[in-house]
């Protein structure tokens, strides 16, 4: 496994928009590795691709959790994913502010 740098960006924005305290710990924790994989695959394009399994995998949270936590953060403007076939990669959005689509208000 590829070793990273040990940290990634995360917008003080997001963290301070009322939407971010309503969220669950499960969805802060996806949200927290989209960033971490927007970061480090995302540079040329403003998306990156990731399979539900490698989701469950990265975070620890069950299918069930991942699904729920996917859904609170795009009902509340936080990501933009693509619905795929089963078996098939996502596509994920990070929207951050300002340099991006604003968010959902609370």
């Amino acid at each position: 496994m590829k070793q990273s740098n040990g940290y990634f960006t995360v917008s003080h924005w997001v963290l301070e928009h009322p939407n971010w305290l309503q969220l669950t710990l499960s969805a802060k924790v996806l949200y927290f590795t989209l960033c971490k994989h927007r970061n480090r695959y995302g540079r040329r394009k403003p998306y990156f691709i990731r399979t539900e399994d490698q989701l469950i995998k990265d975070t620890g949270l069950s299918r069930r959790s991942v699904n729920r936590a996917k859904a609170e953060l795009k009902d509340k403007g936080f990501i933009i994913c693509s619905l795929p076939k089963p078996g098939k990669k996502t596509k994920w959005e990070i929207f951050e502010g300002a340099t991006s689509i604003p968010l959902k208000g609370p």
